[in-house]
């Protein structure tokens, strides 16, 4: 919640300081979706990984 509180008030910030255009807004979500993404590679896969070594993987993948 303090991530999302942070990220909110920085990007307000922008929108004093730029005539905000579908561009520009497009490019700040595109930011927080590559962080998102970078998260989970770095995260919650291998979480996810130790998990499935551990208990074993939830469904069978077919042949």
């Amino acid at each position: 919640m303090v991530l999302q509180f942070a990220a909110l008030h920085l990007t307000g910030g922008l929108s004093n300081q730029l005539s905000l255009l579908y561009a520009h807004l497009n490019e700040i979500v595109g930011v927080f979706e590559c962080a998102k993404l970078e998260l989970y590679r770095q995260l919650s896969a291998p979480y996810e990984d130790r998990k499935i070594d551990e208990n074993g993987d939830v469904y069978q993948v077919l042949p």
